[in-house]
């Protein structure tokens, strides 16, 4: 039997990020981020199974999948900004008046 010094360093090193500080928070949060996603498209948008087979088309389908919820996310955030700056414009008369 053998025993391979450098994966016991990159191990130990490893496990020590993973305990710190900084490594705990992240892992913590880690968990809860990926879950939201894959709850977000199984329930809000009922994708329940993959349509294709085979590894390669499956990681097309992922993609695809990923890449929608990706733009839903960013439209609405610009939905948002764009309702904000219209309240901006409708509100600058009114200072202006006031001025």
């Amino acid at each position: 039997m053998e025993v391979n010094h450098n994966l016991e360093q990159h191990k130990a090193k490893a496990r020590e990020r993973l305990l710190s500080q900084k490594g705990l928070a992240h892992r913590s949060r880690r968990a809860q981020e990926v879950e939201a996603v894959f709850g977000n498209i199984k329930g809000n948008h009922h994708f329940r199974r993959l349509l294709l087979r085979g590894l390669e088309k499956v990681e097309v389908e992922t993609g695809l999948l990923a890449l929608a919820h990706n733009l839903r996310k960013w439209a609405a955030s610009r939905a948002d900004k764009l309702k904000s700056f219209g309240r901006a414009i409708f509100q600058l008369p009114a200072a202006l008046a006031a001025a």
